[in-house]
């Protein structure tokens, strides 16, 4: 049984905005002319230290640069930031409308995301991103989920129990993490599969209108 839930708290990649594409990661490595499995690996290998503020966008891809043996221009990099950015801002419209509902209906509602700056600035840009009650972003609070200093902040400035709040995450050691704090969490994967847990909880609709179809058959949630 769940207690009641006050606090809905989202991680942004891969929840509020769809993944980021193979295509994605493509285009930057042709932009850089570096061989693409080089380049993939490369471009996690420092992200850590991009999303927690370490480097500044020129020294995140001049690093890569380095690493995958080619050198870089000031306009390729200015480049290379904002097709990241554009990578990482495909809406999933059906949750983030729903974070939007939520604190409508009186539910607070928080942003809880390893960020980079870049990616941080650029959603000022976005139209589609709701309203949030607070954003905590690893690149201002130098601290990376699953640290638990980033979660503690963002329960700390909404005043809210962990017990009250339900965490939203794709990666499950973020969700123990939350978990370990006392929150109530979820891994997610795609809609279909929160759907059953949001009716457990009495919380606003996730679908506005569910297809008979869906409802028919059982299906929990794609």
């Amino acid at each position: 049984m769940t207690l009641e839930i006050k606090a809905v708290f989202f991680d942004y990649g891969n929840v509020l905005c769809m993944p980021q594409l193979p295509s994605d990661l493509e285009e930057m490595s042709f932009c850089l002319r570096a061989d693409n499995p080089t380049f993939v690996e490369a471009y996690w290998h420092f992200r850590d230290q991009f999303d927690l503020g370490a480097l500044t966008g020129e020294d995140y891809w001049s690093k890569i640069a380095k690493r995958c043996g080619v050198s870089v221009s000031n306009k390729q990099i200015n480049r290379l930031i904002d097709l990241d950015n554009i990578g990482w801002s495909r809406p999933n419209e059906l949750i983030a409308g729903w974070a939007g509902r939520l604190r409508e209906s009186g539910i607070v509602t928080a942003v809880v995301s390893n960020m980079p700056s870049d990616i941080r600035q650029h959603l000022h840009t976005v139209e589609w991103l709701p309203v949030f009650d607070q954003y905590s972003f690893s690149c201002e609070l130098s601290s990376l989920k699953p640290d638990a200093k980033i979660y503690q902040h963002t329960l700390e400035c909404l005043s809210v129990q962990p017990a009250n709040v339900l965490f939203l995450d794709d990666r499950q050691i973020n969700v123990d993490a939350a978990r370990e704090l006392g929150m109530q969490s979820f891994v997610f994967t795609n809609a279909m599969n929160l759907y059953p847990f949001v009716q457990a909880t009495g919380l606003p609709e996730l679908f506005l209108a569910v297809p008979a179809t869906t409802m028919a058959n059982g299906a929990t949630v794609v």
